[in-house]
């Protein structure tokens, strides 16, 4: 649960870092407010706008954050990432790709796997 201070914002104001949950607009995104990391979070979309909660991240959260974007830009580049620096074509080979999630995958089956044997 987000425990920081709540600003409103208009999409337009809003500098989207990176996107985690996207429909349409990006539902749930971390974004830089005032120089700092925040959680930006879809809270009304009307057809001609939308508005956002940004909320600041404690250092616990953004670490959080930051490991999911790492992550996710390993695996598979950075098409959810949003910078004034942004590097086109920097996506790692596909067939690399390929074998991190089949290994991803792997041990998450494996988890699920030894749950039902134990449980």
């Amino acid at each position: 649960m987000i425990q920081g201070k709540m600003h409103y914002l208009p999409y337009d104001d809003v500098k989207f870092v990176f996107v985690l949950d996207y429909y349409d607009l990006p539902l749930k995104a971390t974004c830089r407010y005032q120089g700092r990391l925040c959680l930006a979070v879809l809270e009304d979309w009307q057809a001609d706008d939308a508005n956002y909660f940004v909320y600041e991240l404690d250092w616990k959260e953004k670490l959080k954050y930051k490991y999911l974007q790492r992550k996710w830009e390993f695996i598979s580049g950075t098409d959810w990432s949003r910078s004034e620096a942004w590097i086109i074509n920097d996506r790692l080979p596909k067939w690399f790709t390929k074998r991190l999630w089949r290994f991803y995958f792997d041990l998450q089956r494996k988890k699920i796997n030894d749950k039902r044997r134990s449980g």
